[in-house]
């Protein structure tokens, strides 16, 4: 649905999320005004980012706020965007089904990137943990401990050895990250920096990018970017996907645990 930009819709809130990635978004039912009365729409949600979680009816723009089938569960509808981040994250990467995918600690959508990484590839996921875990880490990874670069290397290689491809999200923003998965990746491997801020850090470009044919993509996997550009073709993609997964039995119960 598109709409103007400078409106605002008045919205009542019954579910708030916990802040992820810097964005705290509430979930409500659209409010129609009739003369002197006022009525809630339950043909659709509306997921719109809020400054409090304390009130209960908020004026949001319009053009901020994503309209979602209103058949879905609320604990479901408020988990869209985490999926459909997800959804978008491995799809830069293409990851294929047999390949190896990894990501790292230092995200709360750790477990959505994970469940992903599962359906698409059809085999178990790698984490390498570098101490920034946010919430609690996805239960049914290949746990690979990075602060021992060397070990966390050979892990990968070998997982590697006998699989079709790899590819890897980074989600932390400590700089010993990048350096290891950059010098783990085998050749040809693609990965995507998806931490919203980092470290610097010093690379060795021509061994470990250059030479190897890495190809690399950058951009942080925002919950602020799928919602406040959800009238866009692509995004719009990604969320119509969630949603049908949601309304579907695919979604293990672990998944929508906050």
């Amino acid at each position: 649905m598109m709409t103007g930009r400078g409106e605002f819709i008045e919205v009542r809130f019954e579910r708030f999320d916990v802040e992820v990635c810097g964005v705290r978004l509430g979930l409500g039912r659209p409010i129609r005004k009739h003369d002197s009365a006022a009525t809630q729409s339950l043909d659709s949600w509306v997921l719109a980012p809020v400054a409090s979680n304390e009130t209960a009816e908020q004026a949001v723009a319009a053009s901020s706020a994503l309209r979602i089938s209103g058949d879905l569960p609320p604990k479901q509808a408020l988990a869209v965007p985490r999926l459909a981040l997800a959804l978008w994250v491995w799809d830069v990467v293409h990851l294929e089904l047999g390949e190896v995918a990894l990501f790292t600690s230092g995200s709360p959508l750790e477990r959505y990137i994970n469940q992903v990484a599962l359906w698409r590839s059809g085999r178990a996921v790698m984490r390498l943990d570098f101490g920034d875990s946010v919430g609690h880490p996805p239960p049914d990874v290949i746990a690979v401990d990075g602060s021992d670069p060397q070990q966390a290397i050979a892990s990968v290689h070998a997982a590697c050895s006998a699989a079709p491809g790899f590819a890897a999200v980074v989600l932390s923003e400590k700089s010993a990250a990048l350096d290891v998965v950059l010098e783990a990746a085998p050749n040809w491997g693609r990965i995507v920096f998806a931490a919203a801020t980092a470290e610097s850090a010093t690379v060795d470009f021509y061994t470990n990018v250059h030479r190897k044919g890495i190809h690399m993509l950058a951009g942080p996997a925002s919950i602020g970017t799928i919602v406040e550009q959800h009238e866009q073709p692509a995004i719009r993609g990604y969320l119509d996907r969630a949603v049908r997964l949601m309304m579907s039995d695919v979604v293990p119960e672990s998944l929508l645990e906050r």
